[in-house]
């Protein structure tokens, strides 16, 4: 995959400046999961990064549990795929609704305009970028370059994620 052209200037950009873009977060989060990975050991297990590509992570760089902070949003996110390409809600039957209380200790609220400014990036950026037809063509998304640059996981960032 070829690397976004903003990913230095990203990671720079984060450089040191994790405490004052994050904060902790507790709550309940939501996700919807296929039938098949519903067991208690693969429902938080993390592992579709390392199988598919995501808004968020491009397949195989790490670990990630891909939640929302509203049902609605959980069940949207659920669809997504199948809308992209066509297929009618029917087709993703059945899925598992899944509830957890999460204790994360940093997270960059990307709703927040004074973070996405400082990021230098724009809420425009983050939800039109078509992160499937970029990964289709072999190019990493801008929502991949900056979620997964190093800096971003060295000192225990867990689950980056756009909170709506």
């Amino acid at each position: 995959m070829i690397t976004h052209p903003e990913r230095s200037g990203l990671g720079k950009r984060l450089a040191g400046k994790l405490d004052e873009l994050t904060a902790p977060f507790k709550g309940c989060v939501f996700r919807f999961v296929a039938p098949k990975y519903s067991a208690v050991s693969e429902m938080f297990a993390g592992k579709g990064p390392l199988y598919a590509d995501g808004r968020w992570l491009a397949r195989g760089k790490n670990l990630a549990i891909y939640t929302a902070l509203l049902p609605e949003t959980a069940l949207a996110e659920a669809l997504a795929s199948n809308r992209y390409y066509g297929f009618p809600d029917a087709h993703s039957a059945p899925l598992v609704f899944v509830t957890a209380e999460a204790k994360l200790k940093q997270v960059i609220d990307l709703r927040d305009g004074k973070i996405r400014q400082r990021l230098r990036t724009s809420e425009a950026a983050i939800l039109q970028t078509d992160w499937r037809k970029e990964n289709n063509t072999g190019n990493e998304a801008i929502t991949q370059a900056w979620v997964c640059s190093p800096r971003m996981w060295r000192g225990g960032l867990h689950h980056p994620q756009l909170r709506r």
